[in-house]
């Protein structure tokens, strides 16, 4: 199966999950625990029916981390520091994107919370196509998690040469 049909079954798979807001409550705590080992975390806005990443982004700003969400800018994914909740606007690909101006490290992180939308058991993602976090993600040496439900995970061999995986995901059963 390919990247594009593995696309397909996980969209339609994660839009009719049900019981979504009780597997993000259970996943966030999970997220917390992680979280709290670290310091200087990269994070995503969810969108697109995505684990709600709005109350760990809320959470990570009040335990004093410096957090930050990418910003996509002529073709390249950088992370921006993150000081309120309500520092976001719509931005790229109608995804909420920081206003700040603060451009973090990629080299800084020592957290990345790693949106897909399928992972195998090599903890290899499958994401929306354009390779932004895979570009990213070999910046940094920092713990590269993924956030995802269980009915996005898929037992085959997907990945290629241009992919990072995760080293290890988080969803209601994992992590």
């Amino acid at each position: 199966m390919d990247k594009l049909a593995i696309r397909k079954i996980m969209h339609e798979r994660r839009a009719s999950l049900k019981n979504r807001d009780f597997f993000d409550a259970v996943i966030l705590e999970k997220a917390k625990k992680i979280s709290d080992a670290h310091q200087t975390i990269a994070l995503f806005y969810a969108f697109n029916h995505e684990v709600n990443t709005v109350p760990l982004i809320s959470y990570l700003l009040e335990q004093g981390k410096t957090v930050a969400c990418p910003v996509i800018k002529a073709g390249v994914m950088r992370f921006m520091k993150v000081e309120s909740i309500q520092d976001f606007e719509m931005g790229h690909f109608n995804i909420m994107e920081p206003v700040s101006k603060i451009e973090i490290d990629p080299a800084l992180f020592d957290l990345i919370w790693v949106p897909l939308l399928a992972f195998n058991n090599q903890c290899y993602r499958v994401g929306y196509g354009k390779g932004y976090y895979d570009r990213f993600l070999i910046q940094t040496t920092g713990l590269k998690v993924g956030l995802a439900y269980e009915v996005q995970f898929i037992d085959i061999a997907f990945e290629d040469e241009k992919d990072v995986a995760c080293d290890f995901v988080v969803t209601e059963v994992r992590g």
